[in-house]
């Protein structure tokens, strides 16, 4: 993931990786004092049955990822996550962002 302080930090990174870049690309910009939450957790068949949520701010503007990343709040994150664990009959640890 790169990070961008700034407007044109985050140009100028596109326009010199531009030729690099084989596959989809999301940008998003980081509301100011907003959390990122972190869900870990352990399921068994789909259901979850222990689970830690984290929040972090970020100290970035802007930042260039996969796109892995959406924004949540921590009871629909939870949620999203158990709506996951359900639909991929998940057993053992995950990881959401």
């Amino acid at each position: 993931m790169f990070v961008a302080s700034d407007e044109s930090h985050l140009e100028d990174d596109l326009n010199s990786n531009a030729d690099k870049m084989s596959r989809s690309l999301a940008v998003s910009k980081v509301v100011l004092n907003a959390k990122e939450i972190e869900f870990d957790g352990l399921a068994k068949d789909g259901a979850i049955s222990i689970y830690a949520t984290r929040q972090a701010r970020p100290r970035t503007l802007w930042r260039r990822h996969t796109g892995a990343a959406s924004p949540a709040t921590v009871l629909g994150h939870d949620q999203a996550a158990s709506t996951i664990a359900q639909a991929l009959n998940i057993t053992g640890p995950l990881t959401t962002y």
